[in-house]
């Protein structure tokens, strides 16, 4: 187990070299909200106290970070929190293979099966919560080869909810699993004994949901993030199908692959996971959420350690090198051109420009409203106000409303003139986008007839 644990730390590192440039914009919406929580006592962002945080335990981790690093050391810090989920997530996978195999070549093409998941590399240096939650996906997995499905459905139902909302459907499906097995099972003293040590956690899961939802309600007035209303619906359920299907062939084809070829036996091991898979895949196609790799991540996690101990060991080694080269090729020619650290810059620059308070108004809100005090103007609709939510799918009736100074996106209309302010060459921050470099602008708007 050493062993494997410090080879997984030393390829951990190696992505963090690959992708030391790259931090997502919405884990700035975390330290966001983290920071105006330590230095005023109340999370906001950009001037409004709206709840946009889908994971409150991956809140409370940047709000200590923020306290004890500082606002300018916090983000390298949640880097670092990240990757060590990445870490997490290798030395579960490792201790479900050894669960399911014997054979120590098989242990360790599960781990290349997740390691070398283009996404999983992607996310591990994000400063978002991905990993852990992928961490939890396997442990709930592990939980369950041990016999302890119905613990490790508590745990997720209860606590793992708090870092990820989806994980609460995956401890439901483990679950059901758990409690169907015990119903065809004769009745004993350790059923009942199982029980009431699964009550411990779930005594713990309780306090922090009801601690958390008392405190969304203090600081927000509102328990359910609006980030959930407001992604929904955003892609028709063929384009989402289309774009989950590819996520998941670049991610786990080999692993997939593996389990297909082995047959109806090995198929039937990894039901749950398969399951799990497809059922997080269908719940984010009917809802029309974009299926984004971060998102995939949860279900794509559970296949490795399953597609490994069902291959013949001497196909072991080619199937490592087939893993290596497909996720190798899709992080040099996709992910790692796309995280890029230019955005970020670019929004910094726009702090030092525009005077503290002024109105911006923008798609991307989390670098700009953790290094900037300015009164944004939310586009994607993740913080505004009730008198504005109305007016976030038609951005020309919002700009109006609110008459922001800035902008960082150009809508021609009538009464409406630009002047360019900063303007900057950057790559693309999407993996779908693809590699692309766009010109993106400041600029200052001048409202004819009326004050700004």
């Amino acid at each position: 187990m050493r062993a494997a644990a410090a080879g997984i730390i030393v390829v951990v590192a190696v992505l963090g070299v690959l992708f030391r440039d790259f931090f997502a914009d919405d884990a700035f919406i975390t330290l966001a909200f983290a920071r105006s929580l330590v230095e005023t006592g109340a999370p906001s962002l950009g001037g409004h106290n709206v709840n946009a945080l889908s994971s409150p335990l991956w809140f409370g981790v940047s709000t200590l970070l923020v306290a004890g690093f500082g606002p300018d050391l916090a983000p390298l810090a949640l880097k670092f929190a990240s990757a060590a989920g990445t870490v997490a997530a290798g030395v579960l996978t490792f201790a479900l293979a050894r669960r399911l195999t014997d054979d120590a070549r098989l242990q360790g093409l599960a781990v290349v099966l997740l390691l070398a998941d283009a996404w999983m590399g992607r996310w591990s240096w994000s400063g978002m919560e991905a990993s852990w939650a992928a961490a939890a996906v396997v442990l709930g997995l592990l939980l369950r080869e041990q016999g302890k499905g119905l613990e490790g459905a508590i745990l997720l139902v209860v606590v793992g909810v708090q870092l990820r909302p989806e994980l609460g459907l995956f401890g439901v499906l483990l679950g059901v699993e758990a409690c169907w097995r015990m119903s065809s099972a004769p009745p004993t003293d350790g059923r009942l004994r199982r029980i009431r040590q699964a009550a411990a956690p779930m005594a713990v899961g309780v306090v922090l949901v009801i601690g958390w939802g008392f405190a969304a309600l203090h600081w927000f007035g509102q328990v359910e993030p609006q980030s959930a209303a407001i992604k929904a619906g955003v892609l028709s359920p063929p384009a989402a199908a289309v774009q989950a299907l590819k996520v998941i062939a670049v991610g786990q084809g080999v692993a997939l692959a593996l389990l297909l070829v082995r047959g109806a036996e090995t198929m039937r091991r990894a039901w749950v996971a398969l399951a799990w898979l497809g059922l997080l895949t269908a719940f984010y196609v009917v809802q029309g959420y974009e299926p984004l790799s971060r998102y995939l991540l949860l279900g794509l996690v559970g296949v490795p350690a399953y597609a490994a101990a069902g291959v013949d060991r001497r196909w072991a080694l080619p199937a490592m090198a087939g893993a290596v080269i497909l996720g190798g090729a899709v992080t040099m020619t996709v992910t790692v051109p796309t995280s890029s650290g230019d955005m970020v810059r670019f929004y910094r620059d726009v702090g030092d420009e525009v005077e503290p308070g002024s109105r911006l108004a923008t798609w991307e809100i989390g670098a700009l409203g953790y290094y900037a005090e300015l009164d944004l103007v939310d586009l994607a609709g993740l913080v505004l106000e009730d008198d504005h939510r109305a007016l976030q799918a038609r951005p020309r009736a919002l700009l109006r409303a609110t008459r922001p100074r800035y902008s960082l996106t150009r809508y021609e209309m009538e009464g409406l003139q630009y002047r360019e302010v900063l303007a900057r060459d950057v790559r693309a921050t999407r993996a779908v986008d693809g590699a692309s470099t766009s010109r993106v602008v400041l600029w200052e708007l001048d409202w004819v007839g009326g004050a700004p």
